[in-house]
C-alpha cells in the first residue's frame, strides 16, 4: 500500500501580536487538507480549541478520523487527522518542560509531549506519533538545552518501548522537533528510538535544497536575528520512521510542501510542512529496519549525560538565586515597613511593600516547587541515563 503523511506546524498562538494573520492562515490550512491527498496529517501549535474545530470540520469529509491531545493549562497544540480509523490513543507529557516564569514561551503551560495513537491498515498495525519539543528562542545563550536532551531521550525511550514487535508493524514519527539534523538531541532521537529519516532515505523529491522547514529567508515571517544564524533556514520538521519484521517500507518520495498560499502573498505558516509517500508491504522476507549499533548510541547517550549535568549545576545556581532573592525580600519588608515616611508617602511604601511580598512568595515558589521540580526532573533523566548506559555496556561486551 501506499501511505501519504503530512506534518505541519501551523503557528497557531492565539495572541494577534505574537501571531499574524492566524485566522486567515487557519482557513487557507483547512481548505488545502480538505482536499484529501494525505492519509495521515499530523499538526502542532493547535493552541486554540477553535482552531482545531475549523480544522476538523473542514477536513472531515476526507479525514474523518482525528484525535487532539489535551495537555496542560493551553492545551499540546498537537493533534491528527486520519484517513484511518483511530483505535488507541495515549499522550505521554515529557517530565521537564521550561520555565513556568518564562510566560512568554508558553512551553511550561502547554504541557508539551508525545501524543501516540494506533491505526491499522487491513492486517498492518501502525504505531503513529506526533510531538512538539521545546522551542531553542536564543542562539546565543540556550537555557533550555538541557530540558530539550532530557525530552528528546524521554521520546526515544517511549517510542522504543512501545514499538516492539508484539504491538506494531509500522512506526510513524512527525513533528516539530526543534532540533536540526546534527544536533544531539535529534541524534538521540533517531539512534536510540531505532528510526530513519524519510528526508535522508527518499526515491525522489520536488523540493530542492536541503529540505530546510524554518527561518526560511523567502517566508515574510522570519525574524532578522534567526537569519543571522540560519541564512539558508533550518531543518527541524521531521517524518521519521521503522518497520518491524515482516514488513517492508519504502520512501518513494519526500517534500517539504505548504509554502506560501495560492494568489495571497503570505505563507501558510511560518514553518514549511513535510510530506511523505510511503510504500509499506508485509512480506516474511523482510527482518525489519536494520538496528542502530550499540556503541554508537553509547556516544549519545554519554553525551547527553554532559548536557544534563550542566543543566543540573543551573539549577543549582538558580536556588541559589531565589534563597537570596527570598532573605533580601523579607530582609527589606522588614526594615521599609518599621519606617517613619513623611506624611503623603504612605501610599508608595504600600505599593513597594506589595511588590516586596508578591516578590518574596514567586522567589518561595520557585525555590520550593519549581526548582525542586527541574531537579528532580533532570535527576530522573540522569538515571534513566545510567541504567541505559549499563545496559548498552552489556550487550556490547556480550555481542
Amino acid at each position: 500500500m501506499l501511505l501519504k503523511v503530512l506534518t505541519l506546524n501551523c503557528w497557531g498562538v492565539p495572541v494577534a501580536v505574537a501571531c499574524k494573520l492566524r485566522n486567515e492562515r487557519m482557513n487557507a490550512i483547512g481548505d488545502e487538507l480538505s482536499k484529501g491527498e494525505y492519509d495521515i496529517i499530523l499538526c502542532q501549535e493547535i493552541w486554540d480549541k477553535a482552531d482545531y474545530e475549523l480544522l476538523k470540520t473542514k477536513i472531515s469529509q476526507s479525514l474523518k478520523y482525528s484525535h487532539y491531545f489535551y495537555s496542560g493549562a493551553i492545551g499540546s497544540g498537537l493533534c491528527l487527522f486520519s484517513k484511518l480509523p483511530i483505535l488507541e490513543s495515549f499522550y505521554h507529557n515529557f517530565t521537564l518542560n521550561g520555565y513556568a516564569h518564562k510566560i512568554h514561551h508558553g512551553d511550561w503551560f502547554g504541557g508539551k509531549g508525545l501524543g501516540m495513537c494506533r491505526l491499522k491498515y487491513n492486517d498492518i498495525r501502525i504505531n503513529l506519533y506526533c510531538t512538539h519539543l521545546h522551542a531553542e528562542y536564543d542562539m546565543d545563550d540556550d537555557e533550555y538545552a538541557a530540558h530539550r536532551v532530557s525530552q528528546a531521550f524521554e521520546m526515544s525511550q517511549f517510542i522504543k518501548l512501545t514499538s516492539s514487535p508484539d504491538n506494531c508493524d509500522l512506526v510513524i514519527v512527525g513533528g516539530d522537533f526543534n532540533v536540526k539534523p546534527e544536533s544531539l538531541g535529534f541524534q538521540i532521537i533517531q539512534n536510540n528510538g531505532q528510526l530513519l529519516d524519510s528526508w535522508i532515505t527518499k526515491k525522489s523529491t520536488k523540493s530542492p535544497g536541503n529540505g530546510n522547514t524554518c527561518d526560511l529567508p523567502s517566508n515574510p515571517f522570519t525574524g532578522k536575528k534567526a537569519l543571522k544564524f540560519d541564512p539558508e533556514g533550518k531543518r527541524i520538521d521531521y517524518i521519521l520512521y521503522r518497520c518491524n519484521k515482516g514488513t517492508s517500507i519504502t520512501v518513494e518520495e519526500c517534500n517539504v510542501t505548504m509554502g506560501t498560499i495560492p494568489d495571497r502573498k503570505y505563507p501558510y505558516t511560518d514553518h514549511e510542512g513535510v510530506a511523505a509517500i510511503f510504500k509499506v508491504e508485509k512480506t516474511e522476507s523482510s527482518n525489519g529496519t536494520e538496528a542502530i549499533r550499540a556503541n554508537t548510541i553509547e556516544g549519545n547517550v554519554n553525551t547527553c549525560l554532559t548536557a544534563i549535568e550542566k543543566g543540573l549545576k543551573k539549577a543549582s545556581s538558580d536556588c541559589t538565586f531565589y534563597t537570596i532573592l527570598a532573605v533580601m525580600s523579607v530582609f527589606l519588608l522588614y526594615i521599609i515597613s518599621s519606617l517613619e515616611v513623611p506624611y503623603g508617602l504612605g501610599l508608595v511604601r504600600g505599593f513597594v511593600l506589595v511588590i516586596l511580598t508578591l516578590t518574596f512568595g514567586y522567589a518561595i515558589w520557585s525555590r520550593l516547587i519549581l526548582n525542586k521540580m527541574e531537579e528532580n526532573g533532570l535527576i530522573n533523566s540522569q538515571k534513566d541515563m545510567e541504567n541505559y548506559l549499563l545496559l548498552l555496556q552489556t550487550e556490547m561486551k556480550t555481542s
